[in-house]
C-alpha cells in the first residue's frame, strides 16, 4: 500500500490540489492518505485569549468538513487519516514526508522578485524532503497522463521511489514517456545514459533541445508543444556556493508551474 501525504491550508487553492489529488489516488487504489494540517500561534497576541484552543478548534472543523466531502469519493480500499499539528509548516512537513511515497500540494506561484525574496511553503517542502513532490498549480483539473516528460541533466537519477511512481503512472495510464534534455553550450555532455536503463520495456521516446535559450524557456516551450500532462524534474544538491548564485531549475518550474510537476530528489 502506497502512503501519500497532502498538506492543506484549507485554501480554495489547497481544495483544488485535493480534488487532483483524489484522482490519482483513485487510479492508483491502493493508497493510505494522510491529510496534514499545520498552525502557529502567533507571539504578538494577548497572552489571556486563549487563541490557541480557538486554532485548534477552527482546525479540527475545517479537517472534519474536509473529510465529509472526500470521503464518498474516495475509492473503496482507500484508508484516510488525518493529522493537525502546531508547528512551523515547512520543516515538519518536509520531515514527516520522508516515511511516505509521495506528497501531493497545491502552489499559487509567484513571478519577478517574488519568486526570488517571497518563496512558497511547496518549495520549502520540496528542499525539506527526500521524498518525491507532486505540485498542482492552482486551478488546474485532473486529465488522466497521457503524456509525461522526464527533463534529463548528465546525472544519474537515483531516487526510486520517484523511478517507481514514473513507471506505475505509465502503466495505469497507458501513458508515452519522453526524456527531454537541453543542450546549454557546446560543452554539454548530454544526459546521463544510465537513465535509459531504469525505464526499460516502458516504450519512451528521447528528445534533445538544441535551441539557445535557456533551460526554463525550452521546458515550457516543450510542455507546451507535446501537450504535457505531466513534467518530472530532478532536484539536485549543490554546493554552498552554487547556491549562492545559481537559482534552481526545479525551483522556477514550481513558480512557473502551467501544470503538474513531479519533483524527484538526487538521494
Amino acid at each position: 500500500m502506497q502512503k501519500i501525504l497532502f498538506p492543506t491550508d484549507f485554501s480554495d487553492n489547497a481544495a483544488n490540489a485535493l480534488n487532483y489529488a483524489i484522482e490519482v489516488i483513485n487510479h492508483l487504489k491502493s493508497v493510505h492518505l494522510t491529510i496534514i494540517h499545520t498552525y502557529i500561534v502567533p507571539n504578538n497576541v494577548n497572552t489571556l485569549v486563549p487563541i490557541e484552543g480557538h486554532i485548534q478548534q477552527d482546525s479540527e472543523s475545517e479537517m472534519n468538513r474536509v473529510i465529509n466531502q472526500i470521503q464518498p469519493l474516495l475509492a473503496e480500499g482507500i484508508v484516510l487519516q488525518t493529522m493537525i499539528k502546531r508547528a512551523d509548516t515547512v520543516s515538519t512537513i518536509g520531515t514527516i514526508a520522508n516515511d511516505y511515497d509521495l506528497v501531493i500540494m497545491g502552489t499559487q506561484g509567484a513571478s519577478g522578485l517574488k519568486e526570488i525574496f517571497l518563496g512558497s511553503t511547496t518549495n520549502g517542502v520540496i528542499k525539506h524532503t527526500q521524498t518525491p513532490v507532486l505540485v498542482v498549480p492552482n486551478e488546474y483539473h485532473f486529465k488522466p497522463f497521457e503524456n509525461i516528460v522526464l527533463s534529463v541533466d548528465n546525472g544519474p537519477i537515483n531516487d526510486d521511489k520517484g523511478v517507481q511512481l514514473i513507471k506505475r503512472f505509465l502503466q495505469i495510464f497507458k501513458a508515452d514517456l519522453m526524456l527531454f534534455h537541453t543542450e546549454e553550450n557546446a560543452a554539454d555532455k548530454g544526459f546521463d545514459r544510465s537513465v535509459t536503463k531504469l525505464f526499460d520495456n516502458a516504450g519512451y521516446s528521447i528528445d534533445f533541445n538544441f535551441i539557445d535559450k535557456n533551460v526554463n524557456e525550452s521546458i515550457e516551450e516543450m510542455v507546451i508543444d507535446y501537450d504535457v500532462d505531466l513534467l518530472c524534474l530532478i532536484r539536485r544538491k549543490r554546493g554552498f556556493l552554487e547556491n549562492l548564485f545559481h537559482q534552481s531549475v526545479t525551483s522556477k518550474e514550481v513558480f512557473h508551474a502551467m501544470i503538474p510537476l513531479l519533483i524527484l530528489h538526487d538521494v
